[in-house]
């Protein structure tokens, strides 16, 4: 089972994929958009907060690395209805 996350940055929409563990239990969660952003959680709240703060850690540091401001205020997740 997945479902589709939507992050809303700013004008920017991120889609995370959250899917079951099958073999450790829980969930992961990735980012396809975003390379290296992969989480996991024993819930979907859990899995879908630290979602949110690898996707956030994700864009500071690249707001870092190109000098472009980044404001985190603007990160909200969503799961569409089953």
């Amino acid at each position: 089972m997945w479902y589709t996350l939507d992050m809303n940055q700013s004008s920017n929409t991120y889609t995370g994929v959250l899917e079951r563990d099958v073999d450790g239990g829980g969930y992961v969660a990735t980012c396809p958009a975003l390379p290296g952003v992969v989480t996991g959680g024993d819930t979907v709240e859990q899995t879908m907060d630290r979602a949110r703060d690898a996707v956030r850690g994700y864009l500071e540091n690249l707001a870092l690395s190109t000098a472009k401001p980044f404001q985190s205020s603007g990160i909200r997740f969503s799961a569409p209805s089953r």
